[in-house]
């Protein structure tokens, strides 16, 4: 009985002092975060990205919205010239390598700077035009959802709904991959909600198709379904693929091949 006792004192005194460093560690990560005032009050972040020095913010909505960029870790912001001098438009990707930055948007094309955002060109050659109602609309292009650069320089866009582009030489010249059949039945072209490169292949989430893979940088695509609902983020550790779905999480077992699944 007295052992009991002692026990159930142990365990609570035991308890007491978990909660007590638990509270205090919370207390000192709160700490650690404040809010970063990205547009104001039309703060809507819709895609974020850093070259290492500078952090890319697409934010904003109706008049304000477009690319922000932040010289010192995000504490201040300027309006970018892509929002200022060119019309005020939705930044929906951004992808960049070492000397470029290239911004997709909506209805508009895709944007480069070589000055790290400073200065910006519109980049469209290739890119079928906007139809509404049938007709086409003068200088509007399909809403880009997704793009990125593969490690062979290959700058792929997704188009919602539109299908896909590619281009070899930094964006002046673009062409449709959109007649690539995936099994002899289907076309890439839904709305891709997220995309990765891991181990030689380009990975998509397709609203229409879920996991899809290409072996050639967005020219032909395989199914690598997970059947876990939409893929909200992909990760990378000790060469193997993880994504983390609307259903749980999943690894990609390249020896099956199949996903693994952990709940």
């Amino acid at each position: 009985m007295v052992w009991a006792r002692r026990f159930i004192r142990t365990a609570v005194i035991f308890l007491v002092m978990m909660t007590m460093l638990a509270n205090q560690s919370e207390a000192e990560i709160r700490t650690l975060w404040f809010p970063l005032a990205v547009a104001e009050t039309q703060g809507h972040v819709r895609v974020l990205e850093t070259d290492g020095f500078r952090l890319y913010a697409s934010a904003g909505i109706k008049e304000e919205s477009g690319l922000y960029i932040s010289l010192d870790n995000g504490y201040t912001w300027r309006y970018t010239k892509l929002g200022q001098d060119l019309g005020h438009f939705s930044v929906t990707a951004i992808t960049i390598t070492r000397n470029s930055v290239y911004a997709g948007t909506a209805f508009h094309g895709v944007f480069r700077s070589d000055d790290r955002g400073d200065t910006w060109k519109p980049i469209n050659n290739g890119f079928h035009q906007r139809t509404v109602n049938g007709e086409k609309v003068p200088d509007e292009y399909p809403r880009i959802d997704q793009m990125s650069i593969t490690s062979d320089g290959t700058i792929v866009a997704m188009m919602s709904f539109d299908g896909t582009y590619i281009s070899t030489d930094r964006g002046e010249t673009w062409h449709s991959v959109l007649d690539k059949w995936i099994h002899g039945c289907c076309l890439i072209g839904g709305r891709v909600r997220s995309m990765t490169e891991f181990d030689g292949y380009l990975w998509v989430d397709d609203v229409n198709f879920g996991i899809l893979r290409s072996p050639d940088s967005g020219q032909t695509w395989e199914s690598r379904h997970s059947g876990y609902g939409d893929i909200g983020e992909w990760a990378e550790l000790k060469d193997r693929l993880y994504v983390g779905a609307l259903h749980g999480l999943a690894r990609w077992n390249e020896a099956k091949p199949a996903w693994e699944y952990f709940f």
